[in-house]
């Protein structure tokens, strides 16, 4: 969809034929008009304009009636790659909702095939449980139904990368979630650029068979419909031809060489008002026709695990039908035709969302794809680094992991760390979409307490390593020591009883510097520190009667106090 400079909203409403008044809440127009002026002129990596883009991906969103949040969320999904943005500011202005669909869409937007260091399975485990709202899921599967409308503008080997990219990951997650309207988009997009010379070779035989029989799909719908209704079985009937991706795949997975040998090349979709019809529509259509053994699937009884549900049978001899073309025959019901089309997105409510708790949530997503994806236990989250590199930790994972995972030197050099912009503790815990950066000491400073702040075996082992390496006789017996509170006495203390001195800021432990104003490592009272949070995530210790410390700003005071180590 192009836009024109300053393009009203009520103008965006109409080029999308959208005339529901939901779509009009101030909160979207206000989105709108921050999408316009952070995205200006600039353009995404497909070559087209940004503003133009998510206009593209909020069309292909739109078949799925989603709520306020959600196009706020699309019209947005881009602005954290602008300075301007982050997501501190994105749910000061649009609230909490909206940011995580934007921090995750941002996630998930970089989880590719590109570099192929990342296995495809892995990928499809981190496609799903980097994603703890379904909305942002669904997202990104529109956006790569937008990409690939302009995947032609890109050089060849781009476009084939991004298409192996749409079959491999994306349609196979949307055809686990039921979302078959995007699997089939996403395929027919797709394939002839991923698989040039085979789509030619199905569609050249594809041609031949219509060069040998006359169209026949049509009337054998019309005059099957016809037929239920002179029953007193009022029915919808479409026919409609397998996608060449789906050839494909079925002629590659059974070793086929030619179409005709595919039983469902060609279907019938037949919609009912009712249940009961379905079954009844079922009997009929075996009185014309006649049925393959062992081709019968009743997914009404027994749904698919992503909730599809349908009656499939394969006849032939039906009137107008070559005698030898098999068709497969699909019987459901409206509402069964939607969750067909729509998967998730027309089970799950929109309004039901921020209800479900996220555990659930999340867990359903997972069940949902656990059998096709090859996905196990969640057990992960992934984040990102500053230049949006996709980092898989394990859950309740904190920065100090992150720098270990990073590399040994990192770690052993953390002094503090940033999350979404924002100086956290270092045993803050990090979530799916974080954007986590490591601040660093030029030489190793690590502290024996970090052993009880990270959460992986890795740093831990390698925390181990180095004070094994550095202290070995001490940390034979004192390696896995509690910090434990010491008696408040004030004295002039050696050196070495120093060292085994150290502040702690309300439990927790971040990067400290003494102040010089008023020497606070001279004295020894628990009740006489105080830390002030400094912006670059250094805590500042003071006496608590300084008098510089009554100028700070009391919303970056922390309470302090000494410890020692046993």
């Amino acid at each position: 969809m192009r836009k024109s400079p300053n393009l009203q909203w009520d103008d965006v409403l109409e080029r999308l034929g959208v005339n529901d008044a939901r779509y009009g809440d101030s909160r979207v127009l206000i989105a709108w008009e921050y999408a316009q002026k952070t995205y200006q002129e600039h353009r995404h990596w497909t070559g087209e304009k940004f503003d133009a883009h998510v206009l593209g991906v909020l069309q292909v969103l739109m078949r799925f009636s989603p709520d306020a949040d959600a196009v706020i969320a699309c019209l947005l999904h881009h602005v954290l790659q602008f300075s301007d943005w982050n997501m501190q500011q994105l749910e000061a202005v649009f609230g909490k909702t909206v940011q995580t669909i934007v921090r995750h869409v941002h996630l998930l937007s970089h989880v590719t095939l590109r570099n192929r260091r990342i296995p495809v399975q892995n990928l499809r485990k981190m496609l799903v449980q980097a994603s703890d709202d379904p909305r942002a899921l669904l997202m990104i599967l529109c956006d790569r139904c937008s990409v690939l409308q302009h995947v032609a503008s890109l050089p060849e080997e781009e476009q084939r990368r991004i298409c192996q990219d749409a079959l491999q990951l994306f349609a196979p997650a949307a055809a686990r979630l039921g979302i078959y309207t995007l699997k089939h988009e996403l395929e027919r997009l797709a394939f002839p650029i991923a698989y040039p010379t085979d789509a030619e070779h199905i569609a050249g035989q594809l041609h031949l068979f219509w060069k040998e029989h006359a169209p026949f799909l049509q009337k054998t719908a019309t005059y099957t419909e016809s037929f239920l209704y002179e029953r007193n079985v009022k029915a919808d009937v479409k026919a409609r031809e397998k996608q060449l991706y789906s050839i494909f795949a079925k002629m590659r997975r059974k070793s086929l060489s030619d179409i005709t040998h595919i039983y469902d090349l060609f279907a019938l979709r037949v919609v009912v008002e009712s249940v009961e019809e379905c079954y009844r529509a079922l009997g009929v259509l075996h009185t014309i026709g006649h049925a393959i053994p062992h081709r019968f699937k009743d997914y009404i009884s027994f749904p698919k695990p992503n909730g599809y549900r349908s009656m499939h049978t394969t006849l032939t001899h039906l009137p107008g039908m070559p005698p030898h073309v098999f068709v497969e025959v699909q019987i459901r019901t409206i509402d069964m035709h939607r969750q067909a089309e729509l998967g998730i997105a027309a089970h799950w409510q929109y309004k039901e969302f921020g209800a479900m708790q996220h555990a659930a949530r999340k867990r359903h997503l997972e069940d949902l794809l656990q059998e096709d994806l090859g996905i196990g236990n969640a057990d992960h989250i992934f984040v990102l680094t500053p230049k949006n590199e996709v980092i898989a930790l394990l859950e309740n994972a904190t920065p100090l992991d992150f720098a270990f995972h990073i590399h040994s030197d990192l770690g052993l050099c953390f002094r503090a760390a940033r999350v979404n912009g924002a100086i956290v503790p270092m045993d803050h815990v990090l979530e799916n979409g974080d954007v986590v950066e490591i601040l660093r000491w030029k030489s190793p400073r690590p502290s024996e307490r970090w052993l009880s702040l990270v959460r992986t075996s890795c740093a831990r082992n390698r925390l181990r390593h180095f004070f094994g390496a550095k202290y070995p006789a001490e940390t034979s017996t004192n390696s896995s020591s509690e910090i434990m509170p010491a008696s408040p006495k004030q004295r002039v203390v050696s050196k070495a009883e120093h060292a085994k001195w150290h502040v702690v800021c309300e439990g927790i432990a971040m990067p400290i510097v003494y102040a010089k104003c008023c020497v606070p490592e001279e004295s020894r009272e628990s009740s006489s520190l105080q830390g002030v949070i400094a912006r670059c995530g250094i805590v500042k210790i003071h006496r608590a009667d300084c008098a510089f410390l009554k100028k700070a700003n009391s919303a970056r005071r922390i309470t302090a106090m000494w410890q020692m180590m046993t």
